[in-house]
């Protein structure tokens, strides 16, 4: 006990050898590995978050181009424009498009995130061709938990209603003057609308969960943490005053040790 709590006073650990205590060791060992397994956790949280509001803010962007689309299309569905005027618009619906596809291509840290599985490459062509793939990326958050790290983005921009197409057609309605098809784009973009909707929800979904898993890891990691440092550091002024303690005793002991010697060695002579 007294070389325990000498090498306990100069090393500050509780535990220096593992047959100090072979059972706290083990306990120890366990909370090392489930502590840094939270530590990749909260990593891999914070990596499909950023992932994750990426998409979401490409999709805020997609919202207000179609809501755009919407006002031109309902203005220049109204027979107080003339062709010339329609003609004259079809541009700012084109850059709409480009803007469209740029989204679609959301590229965030080297990964298009609207590509599926094959996020190496871009999620669609010039022409509004899906080039990814309908499986999706994951990473785990937690224990039994897994966050969605991309989408497939043939669901999101061409689900109910392809919105490379209806913007495409809208252009060249507008060149022209195509009136009843222009009238006809409004509820495509309407669909559209509701379409991106509920894909930001799904997104939403993602990023609390993701972000749950985050502050629980980070919560149960400091209690580990706490845990841990119980079992392996100490307090020094306790292991002095046990030293202390242990001196004493043991310096007692020898002493009675070598009066009891002497008192024996007396009784033989």
């Amino acid at each position: 006990a007294l070389r325990v709590k000498e090498e306990q006073a100069v090393s500050g650990k509780r535990i220096n050898r593992p047959s100090d205590d072979p059972g706290v060791i083990t306990e120890v060992h366990r909370l090392y590995d489930t502590i840094e397994d939270l530590g990749v956790y909260q990593k891999n949280a914070g990596f499909a978050s950023d992932l994750l509001n990426e998409m979401d803010t490409a999709l805020s962007g997609v919202h207000d181009i179609l809501v755009r689309a919407k006002e031109i299309a309902t203005a220049m569905s109204s027979e107080t424009y003339t062709a010339a005027d329609r003609a004259n618009t079809a541009p700012e619906v084109q850059e709409l498009y480009n803007n469209l596809l740029t989204l679609a291509n959301t590229n965030t840290n080297g990964r298009y995130v609207f590509a599926g599985d094959n996020y190496q490459n871009a999620a669609f062509s010039a022409t509004g061709v899906y080039g990814g793939m309908t499986t999706t990326p994951s990473t785990r958050v937690g224990e039994n938990q897994w966050v969605q790290t991309g989408y497939d983005g043939s669901q999101v921009f061409q689900g109910n209603v392809d919105l490379f197409t209806t913007l495409s057609t809208l252009v060249t309605d507008l060149q022209t003057n195509n009136v009843p098809n222009i009238q006809n784009a409004l509820a495509a973009l309407d669909t559209g609308t509701n379409q991106i909707s509920l894909w930001r929800a799904a997104i939403g979904a993602e990023v609390n969960g993701s972000d749950d898993a985050a502050a629980t890891g980070e919560s149960i990691g400091s209690m580990l943490s706490v845990r841990l440092d119980s079992l392996v550091n100490i307090d020094q002024s306790s292991v002095y005053l046990d030293l202390s303690d242990l001196r004493t005793t043991y310096e007692s002991t020898l002493r009675v040790s070598a009066t009891s010697s002497q008192t024996t060695l007396f009784e033989l002579l």
